[in-house]
């Protein structure tokens, strides 16, 4: 592993190849720790800043500990490392650019969609043109907002503009573009394409050798296979890609992991290793700051206790729901419609029945993935057999009639 001393080098060497390009040093930098977190990275970036001379050089030291700070889901730390900058007209435009792309990551990761938006718009305003790595930066994180504010035709067209900006500039295309592209084709319907694009993320991943994004892939490609109804082929994704982890501490990647592990198990009907899993990826997720992450593993966590009949599964689940309100998103998180069923079975008839009805709404407006159609099925049954709902079938008064046939007389 690199060594403090190491990273000093390797951040001289950015300030050099990289020059009026704040964004480019910092990505570059960011991505230079392939595995683990980047505590030595952040180390000597600090021990940098306390002896730069040169105050622009100071604040692309600061851009980068936002950056990393990010990375190692330390939201809380950005801010300090960010003031003053955004606003700061006397710096370069793309530095004032780099940072509010950093606060919009921050934002998003919080559930402040519209915060980010904002920042998102004010750094590519400042940003250069259609090639220029802020700009480029930008249209992803313009993408990945606009996706989880459930706008899914703009977050398609900014990620094409992002696809176009880097093969125009004869810059590599991560596979993350490929899976974030893959999303927004099965939440449009577009399952083939999904999977192709799937397919692609994973052989650039590979073809890369970081373990750490290829258990991404392979995690993604599971989540894909459950929407599909496909648990065993998923089960052996997301066991892959666990195996890809051994020894890390990225809590987001093993959450993501974890939650594919108990889902297909729960599918499956293994309902103990489910909640065993689930409760694991519950801890990580708590641990990433990333809030929208946390609510779809709390829903999870809390589905499945409800299906094992446990005596505390009622107040999981309504903390759970009560939690995905409290970020008032709309994108309902992934689960949702399933907490809400399972937790309605426990309600008196009144209550549940509107749950139901909340249920149905969000299932409908799902992409019709064979997952989402079966618990709508469900949902739709409970709602039409509820005592709750006024438009119930009556069971028809079965009246025994009287014969009209004479007995025979004796």
């Amino acid at each position: 592993m690199p060594s403090p001393r190491d990273y000093r080098k390797l951040i001289g060497e950015a300030f050099e190849e990289y020059k009026d390009n704040a964004t480019g040093f910092v990505e570059y930098l960011h991505l230079s720790v392939k595995v683990g977190l980047p505590e030595q990275l952040l180390v000597a970036a600090r021990e940098m800043l306390k002896e730069e001379d040169d105050p622009i050089k100071a604040v692309w030291l600061r851009l980068l500990a936002a950056r990393l700070h990010a990375r190692k889901h330390q939201n809380h730390l950005i801010p300090a490392e960010l003031v003053g900058i955004p606003e700061d007209e006397s710096l370069p435009d793309g530095v004032r650019s780099c940072a509010y792309n950093i606060l919009s990551r921050m934002h998003m990761a919080e559930a402040k969609l519209d915060e980010a938006l904002e920042c998102c718009e004010k750094a590519l305003t400042l940003a250069g043109g259609e090639k220029d790595p802020a700009t480029l930066e930008t249209l992803s994180t313009l993408g990945n907002c606009h996706f989880y504010m459930g706008r899914y035709e703009e977050a398609f067209d900014y990620f094409r503009m992002y696809l176009k900006g880097l093969m125009e500039s004869g810059r590599k295309i991560p596979g993350t573009l490929y899976n974030n592209l893959a999303v927004i084709h099965t939440e449009l319907g577009n399952f083939n394409e999904a999977r192709k694009a799937y397919n692609k993320a994973l052989e650039v991943e590979t073809e890369d050798q970081n373990p750490i994004t290829i258990s991404f892939a392979l995690s993604n490609i599971a989540s894909f296979l459950l929407s599909q109804n496909e648990p065993a082929e998923a089960l052996k994704y997301a066991e892959d890609a666990f195996v890809m982890m051994k020894n890390s501490e990225d809590n987001m990647a093993l959450t993501m992991i974890l939650v594919g592990i108990a889902e297909a198990h729960m599918e499956l009907g293994k309902l103990d290793t489910a909640i065993m899993q689930a409760e694991r990826a519950l801890f990580f997720a708590t641990n990433t700051g990333r809030k929208i992450l946390i609510a779809e593993t709390k829903l999870l966590h809390a589905t499945v206790l409800a299906m094992l009949g446990r005596p505390e599964a009622a107040d999981q689940l309504k903390e759970a729901i009560d939690y995905c309100d409290s970020l008032s998103l709309d994108r309902q998180p992934e689960w949702i419609e399933r907490t809400l069923y399972e937790y309605a079975r426990l309600l008196d008839p009144k209550a549940g029945y509107e749950l139901l009805l909340r249920a149905r709404e969000v299932a409908e407006s799902r992409a019709p993935m064979p997952a989402v159609k079966n618990i709508l099925g469900k949902i739709n049954v409970m709602i039409r057999n509820s005592p709750a709902n006024p438009n119930r079938p009556r069971r028809k008064r079965i009246v025994k009639r009287k014969s009209s046939r004479r007995k025979p007389k004796m």
